[in-house]
């Protein structure tokens, strides 16, 4: 429903959306060897978050530079049910096993657009300060 929503809304919405406004890609960037967008801290009290709704425990990454994951940057696992903090900024997710979920993008002038993700087993992906993943499920 939300998705329907959202892009109902964001149709409605384009008019207005004609001021030159930057908006971050809606798609997560996959290692190895993908590039990162590089960002930091929260948009407002928009941050990067990572939810896992799936049955298996996945890890949230915390800061991402030109060549991925940050050496020395926290990763922390996330059992399933546990999501980031709403007022920490995010960058990315890590999944051992094939998964799915949806990537949801703060987009002007103010909705959430949402899309299918998918993600390979073993593979970091990396998501902006104004996105959020939802790993769904995990095949593994």
């Amino acid at each position: 429903m939300r998705k329907f929503v959202t892009k109902v809304a964001l149709a409605a919405g384009i008019a207005v959306a004609a001021l030159p406004v930057g908006v971050a890609s809606a798609s997560a960037t996959t290692s190895p060897g993908g590039d990162a967008e590089v960002r930091g801290g929260c948009l407002g009290k928009i941050c990067g978050t990572v939810l896992n709704k799936s049955g298996h425990d996945i890890w949230a990454i915390r800061t991402f530079d030109s060549n991925g994951p940050k050496p020395g940057t926290e990763w922390r696992r996330l059992k399933p049910g546990q999501k980031t903090p709403k007022n920490q900024d995010w960058d990315g997710v890590y999944v051992e096993c094939k998964a799915k979920g949806t990537l949801s993008t703060w987009t002007f002038p103010g909705f959430w657009w949402d899309e299918d993700w998918k993600g390979k087993a073993g593979w970091w992906y990396k998501i902006s300060t104004d996105q959020d993943i939802h790993v769904e499920k995990q095949y593994c």
